[in-house]
């Protein structure tokens, strides 16, 4: 069984002693379960933290901003990120300067997860798998940039990879399908 060092309490744990993050490279939360329930309880009677209506007070600078100054986040009691827009843009920006790479790897880790709920691994397998090509013109995108992960928009299921044109095009066909038919019904030639 692996292990992994808790960085709040710096004890050795296994890894189920960890909750699943995907903004962490490992997927697993830094803190273990004991630390961060304990850390989630004392944010909650802190003094500091009593929400005034229509405003929150930042858990990294402390100040008292409105609501409209904090991201969103559903796994959160009020429904808001604990870092205010400001703060959480400096924290990013001092991880990308501290480990370029690494950041990015895992800003991409969780944008496939939360998005498409695939991993990493599995978008690479799809590529292997395609050979590098979109999956239907066999090209590349011209500007270099990634093949677009392409799912089903009603079940949000993952079909394959697509240059971005054919990601745009087959996007728009399937918003406007009876659009699209009639109008081709029309020009049978």
């Amino acid at each position: 069984m692996r292990n992994k060092t808790c960085t709040k309490c710096k004890a050795v744990k296994p890894i189920g002693d960890f909750y699943e993050d995907g903004g962490h490279e490992d997927g697993l939360g830094s803190w273990c379960k004991v630390c961060k329930l304990k850390g989630c309880k004392q944010h909650r009677v802190s003094a500091n933290h009593k929400p005034i209506t229509g405003q929150v007070v930042c858990s990294s600078c402390g100040e008292r901003k409105f609501t409209s100054e904090f991201y969103k986040d559903r796994s959160k009691r009020n429904g808001l990120t604990s870092y205010c827009r400001a703060c959480q843009k400096k924290a990013i920006n001092r991880r990308r300067k501290k480990d370029p790479v690494k950041t990015r790897v895992a800003e991409r880790r969780k944008m496939l997860k939360t998005n498409f709920g695939i991993t990493l691994e599995q978008y690479d397998q799809m590529f292997e798998k395609q050979n590098g090509v979109c999956a239907i013109c066999n090209g590349i995108n011209a500007d270099g940039r990634r093949l677009a992960v392409d799912h089903s928009h009603e079940t949000g299921k993952v079909r394959g990879l697509l240059c971005t044109r054919c990601n745009i095009g087959l996007g728009t066909y399937e918003n406007r399908k009876e659009e699209f038919k009639k109008y081709l019904r029309s020009y049978k030639i």
